[in-house]
């Protein structure tokens, strides 16, 4: 990864962390909650107002998340009704459109038909990234930097120092 020039650091203006990460969408603050439990110092920014993300109606833009996903997102420890926002995915349907003179017929698979009773839930993206957000605010370990944008960086043999738009610099293992 190449550097990008222009950042001059003091070692003693600046904060110490294991992981900076560049934007706090579903992945970003799923990902700060995860190592933030496990235990790792984690800085993550973002353009966004925090109360944007909490007073925002639902969009209509939903995600499908299978099981394992919602496994993951466990380890975040959302705490909240998260699910009753959410509608179970009870039948998948399967359309093979690769031959469209000679169609073949759509096919449904039901998860109670593997002993499930969903194969996941489709979620609003906003109330998700809202119940992600709340979580990782009560991570000690994770550190938000919002609304705030990533200036600039450099790249050294065991270090990333980071400039935030803002003025903070941080240290980090990994961005």
């Amino acid at each position: 990864m190449p550097a990008k020039a222009g950042i001059r650091q003091k070692e003693t203006d600046m904060k110490k962390a294991d992981i900076l990460i560049s934007g706090g969408g579903i992945a970003g603050l799923a990902l700060a909650g995860i190592l933030g439990n496990a235990g790792f110092s984690v800085h993550l920014i973002d353009g966004a107002k925090p109360e944007s993300l909490l007073d925002s109606p639902p969009s209509g833009r939903t995600v499908a998340l299978m099981n394992s996903s919602l496994n993951i997102l466990h380890a975040t420890d959302i705490k909240n009704n998260l699910l009753e926002q959410a509608a179970p995915l009870k039948t998948m349907r399967i359309i093979d459109d690769s031959k469209p003179n000679n169609p073949a017929p759509p096919v449904d698979f039901h998860a109670a038909d593997i002993g499930l009773e969903q194969f996941g839930f489709n979620i609003p993206n906003n109330v998700l990234r809202a119940a992600l957000y709340k979580a990782v605010q009560k991570i000690p370990s994770v550190t938000l930097h919002m609304p705030d944008t990533l200036a600039g960086y450099t790249v050294e043999p065991d270090r990333v120092k980071s400039q935030l738009a803002s003025g903070v610099k941080i240290s980090s293992s990994l961005i």
